[in-house]
């Protein structure tokens, strides 16, 4: 979705009037921006590829992993409990059903982000006024 809404977005562009702050976004931005779509893909590979039948809670949970670490690593806890369901039976389960159980299987586990996990945070213009940040991302709604 995100790849074709991006290649829509460069082929309409033109077409937007000429005050749509969106007619300031640089062709370097659009290819950074297909760049990060690329990454993302990636990453997400693993799950994108499950078949949509019943399968193993393990074999999901260990295309899970993949995907957490192609997208910048996985806790000490988490791995623990990946390590767990790897272990277990094999209960059958769907995709679709895998969230709820996965939360299930964790939900007795403290499972903290990184020191150095990026946190982002949308703040109103009053808000944001009284923040001290290290990295600040500006938007301007419009409409």
């Amino acid at each position: 979705g995100l790849a074709h809404a991006l290649a829509t977005f460069r082929q309409t562009r033109d077409g937007f009037h000429p005050s749509d702050p969106r007619r300031a976004i640089t062709d370097a931005e659009l290819d950074a921006a297909d760049h990060l779509i690329v990454q993302l893909s990636d990453a997400l590979a693993p799950l994108e590829n499950l078949n949509a039948g019943p399968q193993s809670f393990a074999r999901i949970a260990e295309q899970h992993r993949k995907a957490i670490a192609a997208l910048g690593g996985e806790t000490k806890e988490l791995a623990e409990a990946f390590d767990e369901i790897a272990q277990a039976g094999r209960l059958a389960v769907t995709p679709g059903d895998y969230s709820e159980l996965f939360h299930v299987a964790l939900a007795d586990r403290v499972v903290r982000r990184p020191d150095n996990a990026v946190r982002v945070r949308i703040f109103g213009p009053l808000e944001s006024r009284l923040q001290t940040v290290d990295r600040l991302v500006l938007g301007h709604e419009s409409g």
